[in-house]
C-alpha cells in the first residue's frame, strides 16, 4: 500500500479534512510540523509521497531529507508558493514537486478587489465615525472602481481571475507579467494605472522589485495592492511613500517580516488597510486544496505524470 507522510498543517480542522478524504488504497502518516531531523528521516524512508506545506516555516527540506526520501515519488505541496522547497536538490534526487495550481486564486482575487474597495470607500473610517456618533459629517473624497486603470503584475492563476473580476467593474486592466504577448513595460503600467496590484512569486528578480524608483513614478492618487509576497515591495520605501503623499494608499495582505514588529511605522500610518496573510483562506478553499493534492498523488499512482508542476522560479 503507497504510504502518503503528511506533514500536520497549524490548523486541526484541515488536518482533518485530509484524514477524512485519503484515497482508498492509501496509508497516511502524518509527521509533526516540528519534528526532528531524526524522526523525519525515519519517516521519509518509508514514504512514497510526501504531502504538506513549506510556505512560512522555520523546517526547511535539507538534502538528507531528500536522501532518507530514496523512494519519494512525488512532494505534493499544499500550497501555491513554493520558494522554500529547494527544487535543484529534488531535481538531483529526481522526485518532482508539484503544487496545488489555482485551488486559492478565486478567494485571493476577491479579497485583491476588497482591499481595492475598502480603500476607495474608506471603509474602516466610515465605519469607526459611525461607531462613534458622527453621521454624514467630514467625510472623505471616496471613489468608484468603474473607469479606473488597474495594472496588474503577474498573470498566473490569480492575476487572470482578478483581471476577469475587474473588468466585471468596468475596470479598465492592463499587465506586465513573463510570456504576456500584450504586456505593457513595467515602468508604463506604474506611471499610468491609478491601482498597481501584485501577482509575482517571490524570486530574485522579484524581490524589491517595487522600491523608492517604482513608488516615484505612481501617480499619487493610486493605491498599491500586495496579496504576493512582503519582499516583493521595499517596505522602507512604500513607508515613506506613503508619509509623503507620493502614493495615495495601500492594502497589504503580505509584509515584510511577517508578522511586523509592533513599533513598525507601517502600523501607525491611517491610509493602509492590513490582513494577516490570509488572502488565500475560505471555508470553500481547504476541499479544493486537498482534493487537487490526492488527485495528483492518485495520478502519479496510476503512471501518469504529476500536474501543476513547480518550475524554477529563476
Amino acid at each position: 500500500m503507497p504510504v502518503i507522510l503528511y506533514r500536520l498543517q497549524p490548523w486541526p480542522e484541515v488536518d482533518r479534512l485530509v484524514f477524512d478524504h485519503v484515497p482508498a488504497g492509501f496509508d497516511l502518516v502524518p509527521m509533526a510540523r516540528d519534528a526532528s531531523a531524526k524522526e523525519r528521516h525515519a519517516k521519509l524512508s518509508g514514504a512514497d509521497f510526501l504531502m504538506g506545506s513549506w510556505v512560512t516555516t522555520t523546517v526547511k527540506l535539507t538534502e538528507d531529507d531528500f536522501r532518507a526520501g530514496r523512494n519519494l515519488r512525488l512532494i505534493q505541496l499544499m500550497s501555491a508558493g513554493y520558494e522554500h522547497v529547494d527544487l535543484g536538490l529534488a531535481k538531483q534526487y529526481g522526485i518532482p514537486v508539484a503544487h496545488f495550481g489555482g485551488s486559492n486564486a478565486t478567494v485571493v482575487a476577491e479579497h485583491t478587489i476588497l482591499l481595492i474597495l475598502a480603500l476607495y470607500r474608506h471603509l474602516f473610517m466610515l465605519d469607526a465615525n459611525v461607531r462613534k456618533g458622527v453621521w454624514r459629517a467630514g467625510e472623505p473624497d471616496m471613489h468608484e472602481l468603474r473607469g479606473k486603470r488597474v495594472g496588474l503584475i503577474g498573470m498566473g492563476h490569480i492575476g487572470r481571475a482578478v483581471a476577469e473580476r475587474l473588468r466585471a467593474f468596468d475596470a479598465e486592466v492592463v499587465q506586465h507579467g513573463r510570456h504576456q504577448p500584450d504586456a505593457l513595460p513595467l515602468d508604463d503600467l506604474l506611471r499610468t494605472s491609478d491601482v498597481v496590484s501584485l501577482h509575482v512569486s517571490l524570486t530574485s528578480q522579484t524581490r524589491g522589485l517595487i522600491g523608492a524608483r517604482e513608488l516615484a513614478l505612481m501617480k499619487p492618487t493610486a493605491l498599491l495592492i500586495n496579496t504576493s509576497r512582503g519582499p516583493i515591495v521595499d517596505q522602507s520605501a512604500l513607508t515613506q511613500a506613503l508619509e509623503q503623499g507620493k502614493i495615495a494608499g495601500a492594502g497589504l495582505d503580505v509584509l515584510d517580516p511577517e508578522p511586523p514588529a509592533p513599533d513598525s511605522p507601517l502600523l501607525k500610518l491611517d491610509n493602509v488597510i492590513f490582513t494577516p496573510h490570509n488572502a488565500g483562506s475560505a471555508q470553500e478553499v481547504w476541499p479544493r486544496v486537498v482534493a487537487t493534492c490526492f488527485a495528483n498523488i492518485e495520478r502519479v499512482t496510476r503512471g501518469e505524470p504529476p500536474q501543476h508542476l513547480a518550475l524554477p522560479l529563476d
